[in-house]
């Protein structure tokens, strides 16, 4: 594809980094235009997002150094290092995704915000970014798919993408593609949950708990046709698919014991 938007000279600016810069942005500005619902300042909204953000992309990359410890030097800091030099990967979406749900966490109880009610608002923004976000590894090449001859199979034929250099010119799956579609599906579903919930005044942590759900079988089945190096954790599943079954179980969980709660 085209890992690069342009370059001059020995200066080029990786399409993945603008697309992902682009979705932050546009997920910035979906919770920023709800603050009201939450009765805080926009400047809070704006230093909680600046750390959330922040937050995600080292929880990103910390998670991509420990899965794929074996693939850089021989240190930790070697790895650290290795993983910090180029931008255009190297990023675990769940890494960032648990860190930053952390940080919003401890940050909302110091601040008396309601993090459920919070978690429901900040829910669709995330499918919507991370959307975005895909399309950028579609560009760059990396998070790609297995060989096949499927229909909509695509072929990366720029030796500077970062698709395995084995699978230049070779049709795969469009994996990145697949997310993309998946999430873009997940944030109109759950923004319309987001509306209709301020009008039925739904319990909060329902819209989250759903985004996890939704994005947990989204994220299983496109690991299915993943073909970059996924790592193995137990029974043949990489770590991501192991979080995706631990997040749909807790989000499952949270549906139950709101309706049983809702019974009684």
């Amino acid at each position: 594809m085209h890992p690069y938007l342009f370059k001059i000279g020995s200066f080029s600016v990786p399409t993945y980094g603008i697309l992902v810069a682009t979705g932050y942005l546009l997920s910035a500005f979906y919770i920023y235009k709800r603050n009201h619902l939450l009765n805080i300042t926009k400047e809070q909204i704006s230093d909680i997002l600046l750390y959330a953000i922040i937050a995600a992309l080292l929880g990103g990359k910390l998670f991509y150094v420990v899965i794929f410890w074996d693939n850089y030097g021989l240190t930790f800091f070697e790895k650290a290092l290795n993983a910090l030099k180029d931008f255009r990967y190297g990023f675990v979406f769940y890494g960032g995704l648990i860190i930053s749900t952390i940080f919003i966490y401890i940050y909302s109880k110091r601040k008396n915000i309601n993090f459920l009610k919070f978690a429901d608002i900040v829910a669709p923004a995330i499918a919507l970014g991370h959307g975005i976000g895909r399309i950028g590894c579609f560009f760059a090449g990396c998070c790609h798919g297995k060989p096949t001859n499927f229909i909509c199979a695509i072929k990366f034929n720029n030796p500077e993408s970062l698709i395995s250099s084995e699978l230049i010119g070779i049709p795969v799956h469009p994996t990145q593609l697949y997310s993309s579609m998946a999430n873009f599906i997940i944030f109109i579903i759950l923004h319309f949950m987001l509306k209709k919930s301020l009008n039925d005044n739904w319990k909060n942590g329902l819209i989250a708990a759903s985004y996890f759900l939704l994005y947990s079988i989204a994220r299983f089945t496109v690991e299915i046709f993943r073909g970059d190096a996924r790592g193995n954790f137990i029974f043949a599943m990489s770590p991501s698919q192991v979080i995706s079954l631990s997040g749909a179980l807790i989000a499952l969980l949270f549906f139950y014991f709101t309706w049983k709660n809702k019974k009684h």
